[in-house]
């Protein structure tokens, strides 16, 4: 028989290179083996100290507790700022749920409490939105904002300074999104709001966007309380010269040539 026959199946080797390998692929499955025992270990206790990370990363933006007592808007406040924070952190939906309960106190925990299960029954998929439709209803109702509407519709400048016009007309603006949609109906309305006095020195200047007339009627209202608080100049016989009124004393002047008649002739220095 001729030539070198293979080895046989599962027969053992006498090359020492070939036991070397097959020793070092032994310890390879062994470490990876113990790393997956370790991870698994991980994600057991991992998902709690995640949430703790999670809270402690929020609570350190100082965002307030809802208690379900105070004003409607303060409900919409609220959400407005929690979805700030969201945004910013870039959270699962999950999560927003998390901290949204973990800043939820008192009346509104309660209600929290007895609403969850049908909000969000077992095995459904937790969607952020469907929290706030629901929180809606409870703590903003649909009349709620229907009164703000009315305000937004009859606002008036009334006796703000412009700067306080403007941020109560951002305000309620945006309870009527149809009513200010448009950049030309929501120059109008402002416009419209503004002081009789202001409107007409704006007047002149045509259409305009809504900064331009917030920052003209700014421009207005300081030149008239300038020209209120000017101090005048004294009157002097020069102001009399130019047809300047002369200011009135309210002091007697005594006139030396006046005489005082008491029935007598005059004497001097008499009584």
């Amino acid at each position: 028989m001729s030539g070198a026959e293979a080895p046989l199946a599962g027969a053992t080797t006498n090359d020492p290179r070939a036991d070397g390998i097959l020793e070092a692929l032994t310890q390879v499955g062994a470490l990876m083996a113990q790393q997956a025992q370790q991870q698994a270990a991980v994600n057991a206790g991992g998902g709690e100290r995640r949430t703790q990370g999670l809270v402690e990363q929020f609570l350190r933006l100082k965002h307030p507790k809802f208690t379900g007592t105070g004003k409607p808007e303060e409900a919409e406040q609220w959400i407005k700022e929690m979805e700030k924070i969201f945004r910013l952190l870039n959270y699962t939906e999950v999560d927003k749920m998390t901290l949204a309960e973990y800043q939820m106190d008192g009346n509104a925990m309660y209600w929290w409490q007895a609403m969850k299960d049908a909000i969000f029954p077992t095995w459904s998929v937790i969607v952020w939105e469907n929290f706030v439709t629901a929180f809606y209803e409870k703590y903003f109702s649909s009349c709620a904002r229907d009164r703000k509407l009315t305000e937004f519709v009859e606002l008036k400048q009334g006796e703000r300074t412009v700067d306080e016009y403007e941020a109560k007309f951002s305000e309620l603006s945006r309870f009527a999104p149809r009513l200010v949609e448009h950049a030309e109906d929501k120059a109008k309305r402002f416009l419209k709001g503004l002081k009789p006095e202001i409107r007409k020195q704006l007047a002149p200047f045509g259409p305009m966007t809504y900064r331009e007339i917030y920052s003209k009627a700014q421009y207005v209202e300081q030149e008239m309380i300038g020209d209120e608080i000017e101090p005048k100049a004294p009157v002097t016989q020069d102001n009399e010269k130019y047809g300047k009124r002369p200011i009135q004393s309210s002091r007697p002047q005594f006139n030396p040539n006046k005489r005082r008649f008491d029935g007598n002739f005059y004497r001097p220095g008499g009584v």
